[in-house]
């Protein structure tokens, strides 16, 4: 649809909330995620962006009336080649890959929910313009230097595991977000 990647895998995540509902009725689950944007989005609570801060919005509402998720954490995109094939669609090697694993792929329909809000952002925000087609030579430049930089990486960003040990429903909100009464009831100051 010509957004930028990071709006998209937002998006995707939003579907997920819509498509995963009903089989994470009652669990404790994590949305793991190789969009480390998105990632940081929802577990900084904040966006820079008027497209991703939109979504964000959107993620919360539907996540809330839904419960799909229950924490964030970044996944290396390594752990997620299916996902990523299908994305790309690299179909063939989906199925490849599948099949070495013992399972077969399955495309989701898409709930009509999520197809209002894609809607409701395409009418916000319309088409992205279209950028200027890239020369061989300044793809070559840019695949060589992701080469690079890829081999020189030892780690993208923290590590998903451990998991929570406790539901984020139960656990009290900080001391600085409670009310100054409940904090002196709290910790009292010792009186002589």
């Amino acid at each position: 649809r010509g957004y930028p990647i990071p709006q998209l895998e937002f998006l995707a995540i939003i579907c997920a909330v819509f498509c995963f509902a009903s089989v994470t009725a009652g669990g404790l689950t994590g949305l793991l995620s190789d969009s480390i944007t998105s990632v940081h989005v929802i577990s900084n609570d904040s966006a820079h962006h008027d497209h991703m801060q939109w979504l964000h919005l959107e993620y919360h509402s539907a996540n809330s009336l839904h419960g799909t998720f229950d924490f964030t954490r970044h996944f290396r995109g390594e752990a997620n080649v299916p996902a990523d094939l299908a994305s790309r669609d690299r179909i063939p090697e989906l199925l490849e890959l599948s099949a070495q694993l013992g399972i077969t792929p399955t495309r989701l329909p898409m709930p009509p929910a999520f197809l209002d809000v894609l809607h409701r952002f395409e009418e916000l925000f319309g088409a992205r313009p279209n950028l200027e087609p890239r020369t061989a030579a300044q793809l070559d430049t840019e695949n060589h230097t992701a080469s690079e930089f890829v081999a020189n990486i030892k780690s993208d960003g923290p590590c998903p595991l451990p998991l929570p040990r406790k539901h984020p429903c139960n656990t009290p909100p900080p001391l600085a977000s409670r009310p100054l009464a409940l904090l002196h009831k709290a910790h009292p100051t010792s009186s002589n």
